[in-house]
């Protein structure tokens, strides 16, 4: 959304605009000659010239301005007579006037300076200023391009002192064979372009309407070429970046580099912000950093005690991956994350003989500001086995605490989610704290549910009347386990999928009444298919993940190909980029077996033993030194990856 003063209103846009083009009606001329301008800039704010001391700011050798006087008079080019830059400037011309000086009234009799010089500067006659920012700018090591940085002066004598009408930000390159910066905001902001300007107390101006405005500012490089880790500047109308700001790298050769910030940003009138340098984004690297995979003979999670043909699900905080066995047993163990050794089985002494597993889907979540571990069991008929949540609020060494929770009389999700990007990340501030979305899949072809409780917090963990049951059927032919993933911003929108089912988007609605993930009933909500499925790879209960790392947005998600073969798969988007988007287009950036050191679909082990079981899991950790993932298939192999740009 534009920041910049506009006004609304058609009237008052075609007032501004007529207050550019308007002009006293001319009586015989009076002509002023030999008139000196002595132009002074504004304290700490910058005018043309940039000085060593990176504040000081001069005007430059022989600049011209426009003078005029009074509102709707016609102005004058005047030339300044400086040799060298200097901090105050004496320019000389001559001045023509409908009347003479004391034929105006008092309040009247003011000068109008205009820099820089341009046929279209205008005065309007309600004393509001019309003059252009270009959009093509030339950059200048160390300082600005001459006649671009608009200031203006009102005066009723020849002592003129020049403020500032925009502002800019410094940056430097970091790269060869850039040949220009594109420079735009993420919302499309008017940055450049023709504006009025009007004038509050003390004459001090403001961007009032915006005429016919640029989206872009391009600051082509200097003859020459950049010179790396030298400062330029762009000049940019006042604007608020709400959204953040993105910056294009041309290059003499090759595709343009884009660096996209979704930091809000301000450029204030008179001040130069510092962007620092803009180069290429770090490579992107992805390696597995260990991995334990089946045998023909043996399984993988036989490893820790496991039984084989057992599901699995994963969890992962700091220290320790979480394998929960997806049985009629009580098993859940610890990894250490470094090289995944056992550190131990954890106690599940309170976990109830209930569900068609007794536990499955462990995640770590936050929970008023503490990262918990939180696990369920698994049933497919609430009447006689109801839901259960194991919160291990007190830590993994101490038993958790359960917690009846609402659901139909069908099968909880196959994969267990949450609301928000906890799953990932803990210190968010997102998940229990906030709310829970848990998913139910029914066999009895009745559609597909979703849950949702109010947040928690630690201490006051609820009782089954405390949740709250939202629900939508999404399509009566699914009739099977499956799961559902929100976008990390929007509870109401994500991917939800079901074993032997496509897997479909739901996007939640801005518009006023429209129909959203909690608010349709009946089949009101569209299932759009979103993703791109790679020929003969199953659809079915996969796992997805998203997050932002390195200046873009990524979405990892697991495909099983076969028995034994479980995938992980990375796509890339911008950093702004709608995630459904991602998907959609489909820019993989990593596709690697779980099993063996198979990586970007090379071969693979194919003697290890066959999974009995369609499912894989997939969880995240977003640390400093890069982003983790941990990946496993029932009977295939288990693997933890590691992103980082380079």
């Amino acid at each position: 959304m534009k920041k910049l003063y506009i006004f609304g209103a058609f009237a008052l846009a075609v007032l501004a605009l007529a207050a550019c083009n308007k002009e006293a009606e001319i009586v015989p001329a009076v002509q002023e000659d030999n008139i000196t301008i002595t132009a002074t800039r504004e304290d700490g704010a910058t005018r043309t010239v940039v000085q060593p001391d990176g504040k000081s700011v001069w005007w430059s050798a022989a600049e011209t301005i426009d003078l005029f006087y009074g509102p709707g008079e016609t102005g004058a080019q005047f030339v300044g007579e400086n040799s060298e830059p200097a901090a105050s400037a004496t320019f000389k011309g001559n001045l023509e006037r409908s009347a003479s000086l004391d034929e105006y009234p008092a309040a009247a009799r003011h000068y109008f300076g205009i820099y820089p010089s341009s046929s279209d500067n205008k005065v309007g006659s309600d004393g509001s200023v019309c003059l252009t920012l270009r959009s093509a700018q030339t950059a200048v090591a160390g300082t600005f391009e001459s006649n671009l940085f608009p200031a203006v002066a009102v005066s009723d004598t020849t002592t003129m002192r020049f403020l500032n009408v925009a502002g800019g930000i410094k940056f430097s390159i970091g790269e060869d064979n850039v040949t220009s910066v594109v420079i735009r905001g993420n919302a499309s902001e008017a940055i450049a372009g023709r504006v009025v300007v009007e004038f509050g107390d003390a004459w001090i101006p403001t961007v009032a309407n915006v005429l016919s405005g640029s989206t872009e500012v391009t600051v082509s490089a200097p003859e020459g070429g950049f010179v790396k880790g030298e400062s330029y500047y762009a000049v940019l109308l006042p604007c608020k970046f709400e959204s953040g700001i993105t910056f294009t790298l041309n290059h003499a050769s090759g595709d343009p580099v884009v660096i996209v910030s979704e930091k809000a940003l301000e450029v204030k009138r008179g001040v130069i912000g510092k962007v620092g340098e803009l180069k290429s984004m770090p490579a992107l690297k992805v390696e597995r950093l260990w991995g334990k995979y089946s045998t023909a003979d043996s399984s993988w999670n036989e490893y820790f005690g496991g039984a084989v043909n057992s599901d699995r699900n994963v969890a992962m905080d700091d220290e320790y991956i979480y394998i929960a066995e997806a049985n009629k047993t009580k098993n859940l163990w610890a990894l250490k994350v470094e090289d995944g050794s056992l550190y131990k089985a954890l106690p599940t002494s309170t976990v109830k003989d209930a569900g068609t597993f007794y536990l499955s889907c462990p995640r770590v979540m936050n929970l008023s500001g503490e990262p918990v571990l939180v696990v369920c069991n698994m049933t497919e008929d609430a009447s006689s086995s109801p839901l259960y949540l194991y919160v291990y609020q007190n830590g993994i060494e101490e038993e958790p605490t359960a917690i009846k929770l609402i659901n139909g009389a069908g099968r909880l999700g196959d994969t267990f989610t949450f609301w928000g990007a906890s799953a990932t990340n803990s210190a968010d501030g997102q998940g229990l704290s906030k709310g829970m979305i848990y998913f139910d899949a029914m066999f009895s072809g009745d559609g597909i549910r979703i849950w949702k409780t109010n947040g928690w917090a630690k201490g006051s963990l609820p009782s089954m009347d405390q949740a709250v049951q939202s629900r939508y059927g999404f399509d009566n032919g699914s009739s099977a386990g499956g799961a559902f993933w929100t976008y990390p911003e929007n509870k109401d929108a994500g991917i939800w999928g079901a074993r032997n089912y496509e897997v479909k988007s739901v996007y939640g609605s801005v518009a006023a009444g429209a129909p959203n993930l909690w608010s349709a009933t009946g089949n009101q909500l569209s299932n759009t298919v979103c993703e791109v499925i790679e020929s003969g790879w199953y659809t079915s209960v996969p796992s997805y993940q998203f997050f932002s790392y390195n200046g873009h947005r990524y979405v990892a998600y697991t495909r099983q190909v076969g028995g034994n073969d479980g995938r992980l798969i990375i796509l890339e988007g911008d950093a702004t980029e709608a995630w459904s988007s991602i998907i959609t287009n489909h820019k993989v950036v990593y596709n690697a077996a779980i099993q063996e050191d198979a990586e970007n679909q090379g071969e693979y082990n194919t003697s290890v033993r066959s999974s009995g079981n369609n499912a894989m899991d997939l969880c995240i950790r977003v640390k400093e030194d890069g982003v983790y993932l941990v990946c496993l298939k029932q009977n295939v192999g288990l693997s933890l990856f590691k992103m980082t740009a380079n």
